[in-house]
C-alpha cells in the first residue's frame, strides 16, 4: 500500500476526510506559529540547535517505522503501535534536551501534521513522515481521530431529512466547538485577538457538545426499516414485507461516546488555557500499553492453559 493510495473502505486511524485534514492543517500552522514566537529573538546557534531535533527525531521515527514495519505493524493492535509510537515522546513533558528539544519535538509534531493534511494519513501526527517516506499506510490512533470520528459520522448518518437535518446541526457545533476549544488556544498564545476570544469564552459554553452526542446516540440506536427475508411472509407477485429492527449502529455510538467524553475535557481545560491533545496522547498511550499486556499474558499463560488442557487426553490414549 503506498502513501497516496486511495482505499475503498474509511478506517479511522489510516484514513481523514476534508474537515479532518483541514483540522490538522491548521494545528500544524498554529503550532509553528507559536514555535516561530517562541524563537523570536533566539540566536542562530539555538535555532539550528531545535532544527537538529526536529530533524533527529524525524530520521528517528522513520528507522523505527522501518523496524515495526517488519516485526510490530499487522501483527498487534493499531493501540500496542501507538503507544510504542508516543512512548519516546514521554520525555516531550520532561523536556531533557532544555528548551532546544522542547522546541524542536514541537517543531517536528507540527511539520507532521501539515504532512497529514496534506498526504491524507489519518494517524499518529508522530508517523505521517514515515510513512510519506517507507509509502506503507497502516492505521494508528491520534487526538485528531475525534475529529474524523465525528465527521464520519455525520456522513455515514442513516438516511431521511430529518437525519440530514441532525447531520448538520452536529457537524456545526462540533466544528464551532473543536475550534473554539482546541485551536483557539493555540493562536491564543501569539494573536491578540485570539487571546482576547479565550479569555472572554466560557468553559460551560463546551457543553454545547452533549447535543451532538445525543443526537448520534439517538440514531446508534434507534431502529431501522428492513426487509423480511423472502418466503418469509410474501405471496407469489408481492412485495416482500418490511419489518423494524433494533441494531446498534458502532459508527453512531462511537460519535456518541467521543462527544460525551469531551465535553468535559473541554470545559476543564478551557480554564487552563489548553486543548486536549496531551491528554488524548496519554489515554491513548495507556489503552495500548494495558492492550500490550493482555495480548502477551494471553499468548505466555493461555498457551500453558490449552497445554495443561491437552495433557489428560494425551494420557488417556
Amino acid at each position: 500500500m503506498t502513501a497516496t493510495e486511495t482505499f475503498p473502505v474509511f478506517i479511522i486511524g489510516r484514513d481523514t476526510r476534508a474537515a479532518g485534514r483541514l483540522f490538522r492543517l491548521l494545528a500544524g500552522l498554529a503550532g509553528l506559529g507559536l514555535l516561530g514566537h517562541r524563537l523570536a529573538g533566539a540566536s542562530a546557534a539555538e535555532i539550528g540547535l531545535v532544527a537538529a531535533f526536529a530533524v533527529l527525531l524525524a530520521a528517528a521515527y522513520t528507522v523505527l517505522w522501518r523496524l515495526l514495519m517488519s516485526r510490530v505493524i499487522g501483527r498487534v493492535s493499531p493501540w500496542v503501535t501507538s503507544a510504542l509510537l508516543l512512548l519516546p515522546l514521554l520525555a516531550y513533558g520532561a523536556d531533557p534536551g532544555g528548551s532546544a528539544f522542547f522546541n524542536g519535538a514541537a517543531g517536528y509534531q507540527s511539520i507532521s501534521l501539515i504532512v497529514n493534511a496534506v498526504s491524507g494519513y489519518g494517524g499518529l501526527e508522530v508517523a505521517a513522515i514515515p510513512v510519506l517516506v517507507w509509502r506503507r499506510r497502516c492505521p494508528t490512533y491520534s487526538p485528531f481521530n475525534t475529529v474524523d470520528l465525528l465527521e464520519r459520522a455525520c456522513h455515514e448518518r442513516p438516511g431521511g431529512v430529518g437525519a440530514a437535518v441532525a447531520a448538520a446541526v452536529s457537524a456545526a457545533i462540533s466544528v464551532l466547538v473543536f475550534t473554539a476549544y482546541w485551536l483557539v488556544p493555540l493562536f491564543a498564545s501569539y494573536v491578540p485577538a485570539f487571546a482576547a476570544f479565550a479569555e472572554r469564552l466560557p468553559g460551560a459554553a463546551a457543553l454545547a457538545l452533549l447535543i451532538p452526542a445525543a443526537l448520534f446516540g439517538y440514531a446508534a440506536l434507534r431502529p431501522r426499516t428492513r426487509a423480511v427475508p423472502e418466503g418469509l411472509g410474501a405471496e407469489d407477485g408481492d412485495e416482500a414485507p418490511r419489518g423494524r429492527t433494533r441494531r446498534f449502529d458502532r459508527v453512531q455510538g462511537t460519535a456518541a461516546g467521543v462527544a460525551l467524553l469531551l465535553t468535559p475535557a473541554f470545559v476543564l481545560l478551557s480554564e487552563q488555557g489548553g486543548g486536549p491533545q496531551g491528554v488524548l496522547w496519554g489515554l491513548i498511550t495507556l489503552i495500548g500499553l494495558g492492550v500490550g499486556a493482555a495480548a502477551l499474558s494471553r499468548r505466555l499463560f493461555g498457551g500453558r492453559a490449552a497445554g495443561k488442557n491437552a495433557e489428560p487426553s494425551r494420557l488417556s490414549q
